[in-house]
């Protein structure tokens, strides 16, 4: 349905015999808020325009649960992800589908409230050191690149990752789209920055809804979680559960997970609550050196191993299941299940209907870290590889099982049949079958996929730029790095739609080619 006139004077106050929810927690702010929906105490004219529009269409916008499927880190029609260009991808607040612009709107629905989220991963600032001669200017010190002395990853003498070279810069923006009337083309209406100092202007349905698609994990991230729990055993009750022993040392935990941080070291990340004690203490550290602070472990050992039960902070939402939860007894020792969890936190002042997930749990932190390892800093780590891109040579991103999958496609989608009809022409978004498709259902269609995964081979639009010698750029900065993941093509969502009915191919297994070839083969002739 048509969104609101934007043009009205006011704004419209929200019934709260009807929409009553006292599950929302108010903002900090609360003098400005009624606390159980957005009314604001100013009026209209006072906010900008391009806020009023945003927030008189907000009623739309939905909060994703841990268990919706949100499409935040591809397009589902291209392999554009936030860092690809300038313009990232947005991802709608109603249905959680994210597009690159100009395919957002291929439904039925003329304009809609989105996100947009767009990333760039550069270099991490090395340390300056004074100029030789004792003068006052400073000359940047690189760090010495030497052969990897011990069998780890990000710890001093081991392989470096990437965390340690790079870092990650994200923006937001709160984007209104709608199509044209003469050429159905999609623009912008308004546009607003997403941020710390624009989130008090708007509406908390809209603040809620955005937070929510921000700090969830993904629906790429949740299914390759799923594929990777299908070979561990399932986690199962703790027998501690039920007779857990209680400290009354007044300890309560705020709701704010600024505030929170571990008692031993004080990162705000990985941070573990002890469900008797109350202690916050960092997640474990591993044997090569990196991980935690290894507070909460050395909280439960300093304790008499008297108190084992841990959560992990970040994790916990209304729906018990999402919370990482964890049993140090040794006869234990390892993910639990805590049924009771909501009122053992009840008693740390935690109300978990209030909470939003804003932390990665343990098997999501392994399965991310699995998918980005460049393994040839083992494989090939001595060994000077020419590379070839451009139109028709790009590779794609091994998935931890794929090359079965990734040898196939390569040789299909290079016969000039196939090309013809799966790429067309040039354009990343145009095609018959996109548009005929939608975003909507584009994630689980298989013809779409094969559209999606035929241009990206044949095109060059995601392969590293090409200097005069026909070689890959190769800079100091990391545009042009390899593993810069505006170049990424990683066929996740082709895998799960080809892959999701058959007992084999859904799962983290290697499989083979020829039967893969087969049965890929008979589900285009369906």
């Amino acid at each position: 349905s048509d969104l609101k006139d934007t043009s009205s004077s006011s704004l419209k106050e929200r019934d709260p015999t009807t929409e009553r929810n006292p599950r929302i927690r108010p903002p900090k702010n609360s003098s400005d808020y009624d606390y159980y929906y957005w009314k604001p105490k100013m009026s209209s004219s006072s906010l900008p325009d391009a806020t009023r529009a945003l927030a008189l269409n907000s009623e739309y916008c939905k909060v994703a649960s841990p268990h919706d499927k949100v499409h935040k880190e591809e397009c589902v029609c291209t392999f554009h992800s936030p860092y690809t260009t300038s313009n990232g991808i947005v991802v709608n607040l109603s249905t959680f589908v994210g597009t690159v612009q100009e395919l957002a709107l291929n439904d039925k629905n003329q304009e809609a409230l989105l996100v947009r989220i767009v990333k760039e991963q550069v270099e991490k600032e090395t340390t300056p050191k004074p100029a030789e001669g004792g003068t006052d200017a400073m000359e940047t010190e690189e760090p010495a690149v030497s052969a990897p002395t011990k069998l780890g990853i990000g710890v001093e003498g081991g392989f470096a990752s990437e965390q340690d070279q790079y870092e990650t810069i994200a923006k937001y923006s709160v984007v209104h789209l709608k199509k044209t009337s003469d050429n159905n083309a999609v623009h912008v209406v308004c546009e607003i920055p997403y941020d710390e100092a624009t989130k008090n202007d708007l509406p908390m349905s809209l603040t809620q809804s955005v937070d929510a698609v921000i700090n969830h994990s993904g629906a790429t991230l949740q299914q390759d979680v799923q594929v990777w729990q299908m070979d561990e055993e399932k986690p199962q009750v703790s027998k501690y559960a039920e007779s857990l022993p209680f400290v009354d040392n007044g300890v309560t935990i705020s709701p704010d997970p600024k505030d929170w941080k571990c008692q031993k070291r004080g990162d705000h990340e990985n941070v573990w609550l002890n469900l008797s004690t109350g202690y916050m203490g960092g997640g474990r550290q591993h044997w090569d050196g990196s991980g935690g602070s290894n507070g909460a472990l050395d909280h439960f050992t300093e304790t008499g191993k008297t108190y084992p039960l841990v959560v992990k902070l970040g994790t916990i939402t209304g729906d018990i299941s999402t919370a990482d939860c964890y049993s140090y007894a040794s006869d234990e020792d390892g993910p639990v299940l805590i049924p009771n969890l909501a009122e053992l936190l009840q008693k740390r002042g935690i109300n978990v209907a209030a909470l939003q997930k804003t932390q990665k749990s343990t098997a999501e932190l392994e399965v991310e870290l699995n998918a980005t390892y460049a393994f040839d800093a083992i494989t090939e780590g001595n060994t000077k590889l020419k590379t070839v891109t451009g139109p028709e040579f790009q590779g794609l991103q091994n998935l931890g099982n794929s090359c079965y999958l990734n040898s196939t496609v390569q040789a299909l989608f290079h016969m000039p049949e196939l090309a013809q009809r799966y790429c067309g022409n040039n354009s990343i978004t145009e095609h018959p079958i996109l548009q005929s498709v939608g975003p909507n259902k584009a994630a689980d269609d298989l013809l779409c996929q094969s559209v999606k995964l035929s241009k990206a081979l044949s095109s060059g639009a995601f392969a590293r730029p090409i200097d005069n010698d026909g070689g890959a750029h190769e800079s100091s900065n990391n545009n042009n790095n390899e593993n810069n993941p505006k170049y990424r093509v990683a066929p996740r969502m082709f895998k799960h739609v080809i892959g999701k009915d058959h007992v084999d191919f859904k799962t983290g297994q290697q499989q083979d080619a020829a039967q893969f070839l087969q049965y890929y083969l008979e589900q285009l002739d369906r």
